[in-house]
């Protein structure tokens, strides 16, 4: 997987920087930045009256079933609401706990780990994803962004979504994303086949999949035909993002899977048709929304919602123009 740290001149024009990287992006479906140091230094500090008022409002607790590296996720919203004091303490508790074998105990801190440890709890997630449910605020409107910042903002991004006249939560307004020990995103491609950019403002990692784009039809028969009936009652089943595949089956069904690691303070862009899933290593608060550039005009026209989901996203491209 691609990762770049620009410069502060390379990266300061977002439009500009992800067009000069978008042939990267476009063959591995995923890319990582790391952003200049002159840009962190502009990012006002979160003030603790900020953090107090951080509320995770009807969090999803993710029911995962199966068995043999094929899963499917329901999720059951929990009508609570909490604050982040009170979401950390739920992620201290033992079952939220990542435990690595190394020292025996709950691991405290998952960023600066090493290569191995990371592949022991990516271990000891596949072999407990259908146990200790975890919770996950997730789709949740707002931003920890302050309006100073001018670049990189997930507010105002330069990109052609700017020309939608209504707002579409999560697309083109920013939703925040309030993770734990095992918190999952089920496999798949962004609304309408648009780009995402996702950004941890604080706490643990999130483990990211991703299949290239050149994969991307084996991948979708290969879901087809292991989830035939969801297949059979919804085409765009995969929009439904409740399907788990691990990494070995997909590997052993000739399917390539890349994985990346995206630690505090790091941008991930993913790319249309880059199909990608993963799921969080501790307490962690992240901000993502949609963008699209101009070459997504075309692959817009043709992506297929969902149809049997309500408030399924539909972007009328000829607006557009």
């Amino acid at each position: 997987i691609p990762i770049f740290t620009p410069t502060w001149d390379e990266f300061k024009d977002f439009k500009a920087f992800v067009e000069s990287i978008e042939e990267y992006g476009k063959q591995s479906g995923i890319v990582k930045i790391i952003p200049p140091k002159e840009w962190k230094n502009q990012l006002p500090k979160l003030q603790q009256h900020q953090i107090n008022n951080i509320k995770v409002t009807k969090p999803i607790t993710q029911h995962i079933i199966g068995g043999r590296g094929v899963f499917t996720q329901t999720n059951i919203e929990d009508r609570k609401e909490y604050t982040l004091q009170q979401w950390y303490e739920i992620c201290q508790k033992d079952q939220h706990r990542p435990l690595l074998r190394t020292n025996h105990q709950h691991n405290q801190e998952t960023s600066n780990l090493t290569v191995d440890q990371y592949k022991e709890i990516e271990r000891n997630y596949w072999r407990n994803i259908t146990f200790n449910q975890p919770m996950y605020g997730a789709d949740l409107l707002g931003t920890l962004f302050d309006s100073s910042m001018t670049s990189w903002n997930p507010n105002t991004l330069d990109n052609t979504l700017n020309k939608l006249s209504q707002t579409l939560p999560g697309v083109n307004s920013p939703y925040l994303y309030f993770g734990m020990w095992k918190a999952t995103f089920a496999w798949h491609v962004e609304d309408m086949d648009l780009y995402s950019i996702n950004y941890i403002h604080f706490g643990a990692p999130k483990q990211w999949y991703v299949i290239q784009p050149c994969h991307q039809k084996r991948f979708e028969t290969f879901m087809q035909t292991t989830f035939f009936s969801q297949y059979k009652s919804c085409h765009e089943f995969l929009r439904h993002k409740t399907f788990i595949v691990s990494p070995t089956v997909l590997e052993n069904n000739n399917i390539p899977v890349q994985r990346c690691v995206q630690q505090a303070g790091e941008f991930i862009i993913t790319y249309p048709f880059g199909y990608h899933s993963g799921y969080n290593l501790d307490f962690n608060c992240a901000e993502s929304v949609n963008f699209a550039m101009d070459s997504w005009l075309e692959i817009g026209r043709k992506a297929k919602p969902c149809t049997c989901i309500d408030d399924s996203v539909v972007i009328d491209v000829n607006s557009l123009f």
